[in-house]
């Protein structure tokens, strides 16, 4: 997230908190760059792709993804933002193990620079309704 946060105008204590929220954060968190690598990725979005902490970093968002029908929902979504410019949700099943399914409820943010995009943002979380049927 360094490249996120760091500027002539951002201070280390800025960074440091950035970093915090983003790791601290229940929600599953995918930074994809302009030229769609994964720039950031925090613990729950690692555990959520069954890989260590920092593996995903650099990598094409395609091939850092589960190849599994939620992984590729999750691309498309991806992609679409980057065609759109759009900000917006939806929804994925993910097979979660064990016989179940999760439903997670994807929110994607783009965040446009000059003209292009620079950054899409993705948090993925148990979607509500997904989380009723649980109670």
């Amino acid at each position: 997230m360094e490249v996120l946060v760091k500027s002539p105008d951002t201070d280390i204590a800025d960074a440091a908190l950035v970093e915090a929220l983003i790791d601290g954060s229940p929600e599953a968190i995918i930074v994809v760059d302009g030229s769609k690598a994964v720039l950031r990725t925090n613990p729950a979005f690692a555990s959520l792709c069954g890989r260590p902490v920092g593996d995903l970093e650099g990598l094409p968002f395609r091939k850092a993804l589960p190849q599994d029908d939620a992984g590729c929902q999750l691309s498309d979504a991806i992609d679409r933002a980057f065609e759109t410019r759009v900000a917006g949700s939806t929804h994925i099943l993910c097979n979660h193990g064990h016989g179940f399914e999760l439903e997670l409820e994807v929110r994607l943010q783009p965040i446009v620079e000059a003209g292009r995009i620079k950054f899409v943002v993705s948090r993925l979380r148990q979607s509500s309704r997904d989380a009723d049927l649980d109670d």
